[in-house]
């Protein structure tokens, strides 16, 4: 690679002349970006229950049903991830980051801890918790947030997926649908697998 230096005043400046060239012909960089949605409606679960209704990929060239355009805000690169009954299934090997903005609205008694959980498969059928999140309540009628962040190397698309469930708490009623303010799901392809 050609280099070529300029100084100007004692600062010392390196210009690159050339496009920088890979080892392989795989994009360095994020392969891919996804944002989900989940339902289309509010939706009362239960302890324990599966987030197992409709999960749907954020449409870039539509509008959500609040009519703000999916695009707005909204990163979609070479969207490959799929979703059966709730399980995530991953396109192809690498490092995926994974941020749930998991939402609900909690009508129970007062000083109750509503959660999220997630478990992953890595042979295809027997699903593993492996991480979790809470948020106390003190009082009725409450309306939450819970962030939950995990990354995951993928080695074997066919085995390894992952799921939510509700963790901890009473019954509560899970913020649904493609507005701005509902539970939402982003994936993205960090680099190759280790």
């Amino acid at each position: 690679m050609a280099l070529t230096r300029i100084t100007n005043e004692g600062i010392g400046l390196v210009n690159f002349t050339q496009t920088p060239t890979f080892a392989s012909a795989k994009d360095p960089f994020n392969s891919i970006i996804e944002n989900w949605y989940y339902h289309t409606a509010d939706v009362a679960h239960n302890n324990g229950a599966l987030l197992n209704n409709t999960w749907a990929r954020i449409d870039p060239s539509a509008n959500d049903s609040d009519g703000v355009a999916s695009a707005t805000g909204h990163a979609i690169k070479n969207a490959g991830m799929s979703n059966s009954s709730g399980i995530f299934s991953f396109p192809s090997t690498g490092i995926y980051y994974t941020f749930l903005s998991f939402k609900f609205y909690a009508s129970g008694g007062s000083a109750a801890s509503y959660g999220v959980r997630l478990s992953v498969t890595a042979d295809g059928s027997t699903m593993i918790e492996c991480a979790q999140a809470y948020l106390g309540i003190s009082t009725t009628n409450h309306h939450g947030i819970i962030p939950l962040i995990h990354v995951f190397n993928i080695t074997d698309i066919a085995n390894q997926k992952f799921r939510y469930n509700i963790a901890g708490g009473g019954n509560l009623t899970v913020r649904a649908g493609n507005t701005i303010d509902k539970t939402r799901l982003q994936i993205i392809k960090l680099c190759p697998s280790v």
